[in-house]
């Protein structure tokens, strides 16, 4: 799962944009609909008939009603009203995510191996900008030498703004806080973590069928010890996490998006004074590539290929090694 995190953001980046594609077209159908309505009710007027409506909301419904007069052959006029009830879109949604994922030596030696990973989540629309989230995660890794056995990962708080600001240039501003509760079985008994604070802010700029987008990322762990025993070998426990990405993504229809992310990944540990061990720092390559299909309203289907290697003591670094690169299918659903 060492790049599940950075496939997040990326997938999450190409399906909103696309999201907000296929909604501006739905826009721009209706209107025209509606420019159309509104041009046959005009010459409608002119003859012998003429319409009105006037619309009432409630806290979970709106009614809209329309009223049309004609003319009888006696002079006389009638008038009749029809109301349509009309339910105002639910504040709340259930999603469920599911990934797998495969690393290329895996897939060479034909070894049925890898990470399943089951994400079912509920959200709640605050307003136009906030949604509230709570996501429960569970994983397995599963291998034709070891039985598969499912574990929990940390439960995942979010507050998300979806539009923090626009900056000249039409430059859009989202980001998220969130809290990890510390339900997973490494957390609360190996490392003995009290919880994780995670922070987002991306800024994204669309130029017709291309986009580009900048993500910051920031977690800080609130460990109760400095160490965690790796059998009898002390080991530091994490301290920070800070990720950069750079996103970059052409869609093809309001459906299909491609996105190539790179990025950085740096890893603080905490010292270990009675081991004579200083704060230590590693800095890890990502490199991906993305293709998501929103396949329905209601169904997003995406595959990724990713490189995730460390930088060595020269900066150097290893792309596209076997072992440094991994495939993920995944399938997401709101239900």
């Amino acid at each position: 799962m060492r790049g599940l995190s950075a496939f997040t953001v990326a997938v999450a980046i190409a399906l909103s944009l696309a999201a907000q594609a296929e909604e501006a077209q739905n826009a721009n159908n209706k209107n025209n609909q509606t420019s159309t309505a509104t041009g046959n009710a005009s010459n409608q007027k002119a003859t012998k008939t003429s319409t009105s409506s006037s619309s009432s909301s409630s806290s979970s419904s709106s009614t809209t009603t329309t009223s049309s007069t004609s003319s009888n052959a006696d002079g006389s006029s009638t008038t009749s009203l029809q109301t349509t009830a009309q339910a105002k879109p639910r504040p709340w949604s259930l999603r469920l995510q599911t990934l797998h994922e495969f690393s290329k030596t895996a897939v060479q030696n034909q070894k049925f191996e890898g990470i399943s990973v089951w994400r079912p989540s509920v959200y709640y629309r605050l307003n136009d900008r906030f949604t509230l989230s709570y996501t429960q995660e569970f994983f397995s890794i599963y291998s034709p030498d070891e039985a598969t056995k499912w574990q929990v990962s940390d439960g995942r708080l979010t507050l998300s703004d979806s539009n923090i600001a626009t900056l000249p240039g039409d430059i859009s501003i989202d980001g998220f806080i969130r809290l990890y509760l510390p339900t997973s079985e490494n957390n609360r008994f190996l490392y003995k973590r009290r919880a994780q604070f995670y922070g987002y802010l991306g800024a994204s700029k669309s130029i017709g069928k291309f986009f580009l987008s900048y993500s910051l990322l920031a977690m800080y762990y609130v460990n109760s010890q400095d160490f965690y025993m790796a059998g009898s070998s002390p080991r530091p426990n994490k301290d920070y996490m800070i990720e950069n990405y750079i996103a970059a993504g052409y869609s093809f229809t309001s459906k299909l998006t491609a996105t190539s992310t790179v990025g950085t990944i740096d890893n603080i540990y905490r010292s270990m004074p009675q081991y004579n061990v200083g704060v230590r720092r590693n800095t890890y390559f990502y490199g991906e590539v993305a293709l998501s299909y929103a396949a329905t309203k209601n169904v997003s289907l995406g595959a990724i290929v990713y490189n995730y290697t460390p930088f060595e003591s020269n900066n150097h670094v290893n792309l596209l090694q076997d072992s440094d690169l991994s495939y993920i299918g995944v399938v997401s659903l709101r239900l």
